[in-house]
């Protein structure tokens, strides 16, 4: 995985692996995904959905995370976002 995509060690995948559901990079961190996404068809195919999800839920966390920057103590906002979310938003 971390050919295919940057950082990327692992998918993540919900109940009875029909769906993947996250990420995981290879330090550790992790990301849950807001729509899940069904490994069907082509590879190709879901593999790029794979990564318009990645960088959907990406924009969605970066965005929550920007907006809780004022109202959390900035310790508690660095432990509660992955590493690459508490860069930007500082």
């Amino acid at each position: 995985m971390l050919s295919l995509f940057d950082n990327c060690k692992m998918l993540t995948f919900g109940k009875g692996d029909k769906q993947m559901v996250g990420m995981v990079s290879d330090e550790g961190e992790s990301f849950e995904f807001e729509t899940p996404v069904k490994p069907e068809g082509n590879v190709e195919d879901w593999m790029n959905k794979v990564d318009e999800e990645m960088i959907d839920t990406l924009t969605i966390i970066a965005k929550t995370s920007v907006f809780e920057y004022a109202k959390t103590d900035r310790i508690e906002w660095i432990q509660q976002y992955v590493g690459m979310i508490t860069l930007l938003g500082t």
